[in-house]
């Protein structure tokens, strides 16, 4: 039920957004929008006392994230973009893990509205929906049955979320910005599998981001 009422959610939002597009008179206008970012990725819920599918608590602290979007306007105020962020955390555990991380690589897609008005710094509001790709150190044994910790590939698993933030005009052109976004993975029962050993990864990854970064604007026209 809590992943059928976060994809109606998602959906009114989506749909609710889509019904800015309408037909404008002829003027200037943004095409495309390129996006680099980086920034915070703060753990909530279970993640920061993740319990390895093999026993130990391996929890994740805040960690970074870096990206890049691409997108395209539908309307003036309106953009469909393409987003890849990964993410790297350091781990919350009394394990000896050397240099094992948690990971996530995360495509999705979004759609954004654009509150434009007479100022340089722009409102906007953004929904996202995707597939989450983690990569999280697990507690495993191996076929000679020693107990090791490896970075384990879990299956690809569908991911949800809202933000917003603020843009400031520096150029005609190009900008920066501040964005906040949480995103909600649908991954307690996604599984990694090792030497034909199957590992549940047990918990829904939730996840607040800070990004900071610039967008450039391209394709005016009349």
């Amino acid at each position: 039920m809590k992943k059928l009422f976060m994809a109606f959610v998602l959906v009114i939002l989506l749909c609710n957004l889509s019904g800015f597009a309408q037909d404008i008179e002829e003027e200037e206008k943004d095409i495309l929008e390129i996006i680099v970012f980086g920034g915070a990725a703060l753990p909530m819920s279970g993640l920061t006392d993740w319990m390895s599918p093999g026993g130990p608590k391996i929890g994740t602290d805040v960690g970074f994230d870096i990206g890049l979007d691409f997108g395209l306007f539908l309307t003036p105020d309106v953009v469909l973009g393409l987003d890849f962020t990964y993410s790297q955390h350091t781990l919350n555990t009394d394990e000896d893990a050397g240099n094992l991380k948690h990971r996530f690589y995360n495509p999705s897609l979004y759609l954004k509205r654009y509150f434009f008005g007479e100022s340089n710094l722009v409102p906007y509001v953004k929904v996202h929906a995707g597939v989450d790709n983690p990569k999280f150190t697990t507690l495993v044994l191996d076929k000679y049955s020693v107990h090791k910790l490896r970075e384990l590939s879990y299956d690809p698993i569908f991911a949800l979320g809202i933000g917003g933030g603020f843009l400031y005009y520096t150029a005609d052109y190009s900008g920066v910005f501040l964005e906040v976004n949480y995103h909600y993975a649908f991954s307690d029962e996604t599984t990694g599998t090792y030497d034909d050993v199957d590992y549940i990864f047990g918990e829904n990854a939730a996840m607040l981001d800070v990004r900071v970064g610039v967008k450039v604007f391209f394709g005016t026209g009349e």
